[in-house]
């Protein structure tokens, strides 16, 4: 190998070339593997390691000289075997040429450039517009776009945050990764919407849905506000709430929501073992509402094992209307995030600035046709890893398929029910080995499965739901 001092002509080294080897371990796109292509050298080089190893591979005889991942036995063996075979050479040579030609076409490149400056114009247009149409309007909440942890935000900085998180978002799988996008307000889904009515990908739904005078459809929900802290009517429903305390501490400030209400519940509690449930008992000596009831379960099945497999049959049997809590903590990924998602469940659920708890009953009292009601999170979730289990889980369960890609559910697994509705649940008859072992994924898991499916339930049940919005309590 001979190394070459500067030049300022490169025309005779590529002409004596027979072929460019290109080593390097990350470089975009370099000018010399251009202009070596453009003159029908074949170009060596590692799979990963540049855009031209991206460009070469989109050609079915120009990929042969791309090897795998700073592999130099492969680039050395892939080089002799080109410097041997002159036939194989000048082919691939000449594929190169013709791939760099329409690749690097610079008319072509320069009306693709004006292309896209003129989409970014009209996008830009657009986005103007669609902010006037949201800032003019009422509906549009900043509260729900701001988060828990942060300052509010100014109404038209959340309308300009909306907009941009819409813009990088918008219908793609996965919403977890896009844990920015968030609702713009309450009993109304951008994406459910921009599914059903195909809107063009530059268009905002939320400004597109106030044009078009607010159609209705599934993309709409009803929310229950609690206007004013007074209290609700007394049911007469037989109530309880089911609550799993792997945290048996935290029953204090449940006891203390829940004491916002004036309606009677029995309490079907769970933990994971007999010193937790002796602390819960102690807690709930006083409590004169109705029944106490605490079961030592397995740590299996989280929240959602003692519902369905320890009181769930009792649930249906005895009660008009159930709660399901827990006291949910997240120490091992984020303890603030944890704090601050019980607390917007539990004051949605339960109560404390407002009787929620009475509130709720009052609703399933008089509408027999309310089957489920859960806080309206500002977070946009969707399968996740989660479809292909829930589809299998939804034909047990007699859920109509296929499942739509967006929709709402109780996320967090906290909600309000009629026991009929849940019964499905209770009668796939899941043992405790049914249920993950801890620790239990973040994802991709019957948990995580069913926990989606419970408002699918509702159709199924002919019954209705809704979601309740505490202003001010956000997350």
């Amino acid at each position: 190998m001979q190394l070459l001092n500067e030049v300022s002509d490169l025309e005779p080294a590529y002409a004596m070339a027979d072929l460019f080897y290109l080593p390097s371990r990350l470089d975009p796109l370099p000018n010399v593997t251009i202009d070596a292509a453009m003159r029908g050298l074949p170009v060596v080089c590692f799979e990963g390691a540049s855009g031209t190893a991206e460009i070469l591979q989109r050609d079915a005889t120009v990929r042969h000289t791309v090897v795998p991942y700073l592999d130099l036995e492969a680039a050395a063996r892939r080089i002799v075997e080109l410097m041997e075979n002159q036939e194989l050479r000048m082919r691939i040579g000449e594929a190169t040429r013709a791939l760099a030609r329409a690749t690097f076409d610079m008319d072509l490149y320069v009306a693709k450039i004006d292309d896209v400056g003129a989409q970014a114009i009209e996008a830009a247009r657009q986005r103007r517009w669609d902010f006037e149409t949201i800032q003019r309007d009422v509906s549009f909440d900043a509260g729900i776009m701001s988060p828990a942890d942060g300052l509010p935000l100014p109404r038209d900085v959340a309308i300009l945050q909306f907009l941009a998180t819409w813009s990088a978002a918008r219908t793609a799988p996965y919403q977890r990764k896009n844990v920015a996008l968030r609702r713009p307000c309450v009993g109304f889904n951008p994406q459910i919407y921009a599914h059903h009515q195909q809107i063009e990908a530059d268009i905002n739904p939320l400004a597109d849905f106030i044009r078009k005078g607010r159609p209705q459809g599934p993309w709409v929900h009803p929310v229950i506000r609690p206007l004013t802290p007074d209290a609700h009517p007394i049911s007469g429903l037989k109530t309880a709430i089911q609550a799993h305390f792997y945290y048996p501490e935290l029953i204090y400030d449940f006891l203390g929501k829940l004491s916002t209400n004036r309606s009677s519940c029995d309490l079907l509690l769970s933990t994971n073992d007999e010193a937790k449930a002796a602390s819960l008992r102690d807690a709930t000596r006083d409590f004169q509402r109705g029944s106490v009831e605490v079961r030592v379960v397995p740590n299996r099945g989280r929240d959602l094992a003692p519902l369905l497999s320890v009181y769930g049959e009792e649930i249906i049997r005895y009660y008009d209307v159930v709660c399901h809590l827990h006291a949910k903590r997240s120490l091992s990924v984020d303890a603030a995030m944890g704090e601050i998602w019980r607390e917007f469940q539990w004051q949605h659920l339960l109560g404390d600035l407002y009787p929620m708890m009475d509130l709720a009953l009052s609703h399933f009292a008089k509408d027999e046709d309310l089957g489920l009601l859960f806080p309206e999170d500002p977070h946009l979730c969707d399968w996740e890893a989660n479809l292909e289990l829930s589809q299998k889980l939804a034909v047990r369960l007699g859920i109509e398929l296929p499942l739509p890609p967006f929709f709402e559910f109780p996320v967090g697994t906290m909600f309000w029910s009629r026991p009929r509705l849940l019964a499905p649940l209770v009668n796939l008859r899941l043992s405790w080995d049914d249920y993950p072992e801890e620790p239990v994924p973040n994802d991709g898991t019957v948990l995580h499965a069913l926990e989606r499916l419970v408002p699918f339930l509702a159709g199924s049940a002919r019954l209705n739901w809704a979601t309740v919005h505490v202003p001010g309590v956000n997350r």
